[in-house]
């Protein structure tokens, strides 16, 4: 099993290469699927699964972890490197794809080059998912999907896809309030979209928040 391989970081889905940029990550895997539970937890304590962007063409569904299962960081990170995780290749390679990141070291910054402009990117985390570790990336060119009763604990929490919806909504990265409850007390929450939206009904709880402020 991988869990008992005794290795400290474990990369599925694809290969990885030290550069002047950071560690360049090229995905391989069309459709990676995770499908564990709590007696038989994925865990390292490093974990990067990366997929491709899926392709109508061929039916792909990027990287998807299923009902139920637990990833876990477990063990610890002797070098917490803090380089880039670099996708794609400026004029080459699309860095189109999606990571999902489960590590006992430092949080990390993901670049992703030659991103087309309607990228499909595909990350789905589903309902009773248990992510937990020191620091939690989960990063999408395209759509992430979380489930909203999935349980994240970290120190260090990275959110990306291309959007991000705040307290409901659909499209993109949608932030239930029990997730942003997730960051509550974390050393990092870095969230990153061009777009982000807030529901109506956080917004009115923000606008009530202020005004008993006054």
């Amino acid at each position: 099993m991988i869990s008992n391989l005794g290795v400290e970081s474990v990369l599925i889905g694809g290969t990885r290469s030290a550069t002047a940029a950071g560690t360049l990550i090229t995905a391989t895997a069309e459709n990676l699927e995770v499908d564990t539970d709590a007696g038989h937890a994925l865990s390292a304590p490093d974990l990067l699964l990366v997929s491709l962007a899926p392709t109508s063409a061929d039916g792909s569904r990027g990287l998807v972890v299923d009902s139920g299962s637990v990833i876990a960081a477990k063990g610890s990170v002797s070098t917490a490197s803090t380089d880039p995780l670099v996708f794609g290749v400026a004029a080459g390679a699309s860095g189109d794809g999606s990571l999902l990141r489960v590590s006992n070291g430092s949080i990390a910054s993901v670049t992703r080059l030659n991103v087309p402009i309607a990228p499909l990117g595909s990350l789905s985390i589903g309902s009773g998912v248990t992510l937990s570790g020191n620091a939690l990336t989960l990063d999408s060119s395209g759509t992430t999907t979380v489930a909203a009763d999935t349980v994240l604990t970290a120190n260090n929490y990275d959110l990306s896809a291309n959007i991000i919806n705040l307290g409901g909504g659909s499209g993109g990265l949608v932030l239930s309030p029990s997730l942003l409850a997730s960051f509550a007390g974390a050393d990092t929450s870095r969230c990153a979209a061009p777009r982000c939206s807030i529901s109506t009904a956080m917004a009115r709880s923000a606008t009530l928040l202020r005004r008993s402020a006054r």
